[in-house]
């Protein structure tokens, strides 16, 4: 379901995938090309941004908010596993954040990290490229 919010509409490149029962819904929200955002998801801008780069699978349950202070940056060929929790953070590309994980805000994930099931990256954290 897309949903317009603030007169604004999200951008979803036509390339993109969204299944029918995921939310997608912000002033500010755009999914890049082929990227997937499967049954169940939610993708919600409160005021911030969200940017969802290429090639990005958000798989089943997971969501995905911003907030005025805290704007969400996902990178390129990144996964967001089922039911996790990622929230007004940056993700570089060709991160994974498994099942069940949470990622809070100003939060900074180098390129290629590794966030495990049901891992928690507290607010504020920085990890390092290829880090896990």
């Amino acid at each position: 379901m897309i949903i317009k919010h603030d007169g604004a509409t999200p951008r979803i490149d036509p390339t993109a995938w969204v299944a029918p029962n995921a939310v997608i819904c912000g002033n500010v929200v755009t999914i890049g090309p082929s990227c997937r955002v499967m049954f169940g998801a939610q993708v919600i801008a409160e005021g911030g941004s969200i940017s969802i780069g290429c090639e990005c699978i958000i798989m089943e349950n997971a969501v995905l908010r911003s907030s005025a202070r805290h704007s969400l940056s996902i990178g390129n060929n990144c996964l967001i596993g089922p039911n996790a929790h990622v929230v007004g953070c940056t993700v570089e590309d060709e991160v994974f954040i498994a099942t069940g994980a949470a990622v809070f805000h100003a939060a900074h994930l180098g390129k290629g990290c590794e966030v495990r099931i049901n891992g928690v990256v507290h607010l504020k954290t920085h990890l390092a490229a290829g880090e896990i």
